[in-house]
């Protein structure tokens, strides 16, 4: 890097291993999840058997994630 003054007087500089690269960022994302079911009247019923109640994609090694998540 050349850096220059108001004067024109230069600096250069060379940074050497500056940024670290952790190679094999993961995601694993269930295919099907099975919230509790829905009640008469249309309300949620919180008596799910438990399993697979909640969408959590699980991630290691990245540092930001964006899901999009649409209705057919």
């Amino acid at each position: 890097m050349t850096a220059f003054n108001p004067q024109g007087c230069s600096d250069s500089t060379k940074l050497i291993n500056v940024v670290k690269v952790i190679k094999g960022g993961h995601i694993l994302i269930p295919n099907a999840f099975s919230p509790g079911s829905t009640a008469a009247g249309g309300s949620c019923s919180s008596s799910g058997d438990g399993k697979d109640d909640v969408f959590l994609p699980l991630t290691r090694g990245l540092v930001e994630f964006e899901l999009l998540a649409f209705n057919r």
